[in-house]
């Protein structure tokens, strides 16, 4: 007996969206659209999110350990997800985006692990998606918003904390990176008021894209750096957490694993946030 007679004799039950055509060609879910609501309901809408997501243990152990950070337990926290294509890596970004907007859809599934995150401060959630200029813009694509003009990535990340007059002297792609003592007074700025929470998703394809455009290979090889001081300063800032995902796998014992097309560019990246790397988190083993 195949699994569609089962199906057919009522003894398995089937989620409609299994149905439905226009899923079938979707590769992966995009965090840019579900932080703006575009994306489709079993990822936008968090309580049919967390109804269709198998929480893995190395999940569920990194929702517990970002809100014991946030609660005020220790120091500032990076955590890097690793894994190729299809790992579920901005699965598990979208399931920290849900589960500290709003515990309560969380709470349906794992009311234990809904308990843990409600222990912790709501916190300001900074969504900075690479693959899009209206998340992390870059010089030739601007994002323009209440009368300025933000070019880089480390602008964007202090509009968005609220601290943008403290580093519009160096939004241009001719200025230098901020320094760490810069970047951890922004930091610590936003997170006097309440916690911060960082994803950071498509990184490798933002630097990737900047290296190979004319008049921006500078400003890739300064985002870098940038990335480097920014893992510095989020380590040394109380309830601060920066979660980034990685097209890389580390193997015990073995040398680093790249995705073929950011070969060299995954490795510096990866170089540059592990070296204070709170804990690497592989979604799915």
């Amino acid at each position: 007996m195949g699994i569609l007679d089962y199906v057919k004799r009522g003894l398995i039950e089937v989620w409609e969206d299994v149905y439905d055509e226009k899923l079938d060609d979707k590769a992966a879910p995009d965090l840019g659209d579900v932080l703006s609501g575009v994306e489709e309901p079993v990822y936008a809408n968090p309580r049919e999110f967390f109804n269709r997501t198998y929480l893995t243990r190395s999940m569920k152990e990194l929702i517990e350990d970002i809100a014991e950070v946030l609660k005020g337990g220790y120091g500032g926290a990076v955590y890097p997800l690793t894994s190729f294509f299809g790992g579920g890596k901005t699965h598990t970004l979208i399931a920290l985006y849900h589960a500290f907007r709003d515990h309560t859809a969380l709470k349906d599934v794992n009311p234990q692990l809904a308990a843990k995150v409600a222990e912790a401060e709501k916190p300001l959630i900074v969504v900075m998606d690479g693959s899009r200029a209206s998340l992390v813009p870059h010089p030739k694509r601007p994002y323009i918003v209440d009368g300025l003009t933000i070019k880089t990535i480390w602008s964007m990340l202090a509009y968005r904390l609220g601290a943008y007059d403290e580093i519009k002297h160096l939004d241009d792609e001719n200025e230098p990176a901020p320094d760490v003592d810069l970047i951890e007074k922004i930091l610590s700025l936003a997170a006097t008021s309440r916690p911060v929470l960082i994803l950071m998703d498509e990184i490798v394809h933002y630097v990737f894209n900047m290296s190979k455009s004319q008049g921006l290979k500078d400003y890739g090889d300064k985002v870098i750096l940038f990335l480097d001081y920014l893992t510095r300063a989020v380590e040394e800032t109380p309830r601060t957490v920066l979660v980034v995902s990685l097209p890389v796998e580390y193997k015990k014992g073995g040398p680093l694993k790249e995705e073929k097309q950011f070969k060299g560019y995954a490795a510096k990246i990866s170089k540059a946030i592990h070296r204070e790397t709170t804990k690497i988190v592989t979604p799915v083993q």
